[in-house]
């Protein structure tokens, strides 16, 4: 942390709490705990220089012989450089996402039209039904996916103006099959 044994002792989290956690997580944190409950999760912290870092903690709360809790133990292990590829991993997906929504679009400007529209209202439908940002933003970035198997329909299909006939249309409906191939 960056910080001197003096510094920490007797000094609440706070003095380490990044701005990103919220005082939700905490009060969470500690529901568990003051219910002799053991806590284990990740704790987004900041160094004296304001550097973040991460930690994978397990708190403990120790108890006496009449099962009063008189104190904690604490075992943390810097998690950082885990949190950091992982959030890489996770940056290059979603490049690999959008590149091949860009190559959906490429085809067809209409299907790249229609990739971010369904895009968008997969986004709304998903905060409409309850799921926290996140949750919606990934359900957002990953919806161009549903169209990618149109890269293998023939041109004169997917570009055709005007109506398809039946035949044409049952290869169209192989979209979803194609997608589902490039995808597994």
């Amino acid at each position: 942390s960056g910080y001197t044994k003096k510094e920490l002792i007797g000094k609440t989290h706070a003095l380490l709490k990044h701005d990103d956690t919220s005082m939700e997580f905490f009060t969470h944190m500690w529901e568990v705990i003051l219910s002799g409950k053991e806590w284990r999760g990740e704790i987004k912290n900041r160094t004296k220089k304001g550097i973040t870092y991460w930690v994978y903690s397990v708190i403990l709360p120790i108890k006496n012989k009449q099962g009063e809790i008189i104190e904690y133990m604490s075992i943390r292990n810097e998690i950082t450089e885990l949190i950091t590829l992982h959030q890489e991993i996770e940056n290059t997906q979603q490049e690999v996402i959008y590149r091949m929504g860009e190559i959906a679009e490429s085809r067809n400007k209409e299907t790249g039209y229609h990739v971010k529209r369904v895009a968008e209202y997969s986004r709304l439908l998903a905060l409409k039904v309850g799921l926290d940002e996140q949750e919606a933003n990934l359900i957002a970035s990953a919806s161009p996916m549903h169209d990618i198997g149109k890269v293998g329909i023939p041109d004169m299909i997917l570009l055709k103006p005007g109506s398809l006939t039946n035949e044409e249309w049952e290869i169209m409906r192989t979209h979803s099959i194609l997608g589902f191939n490039v995808l597994k």
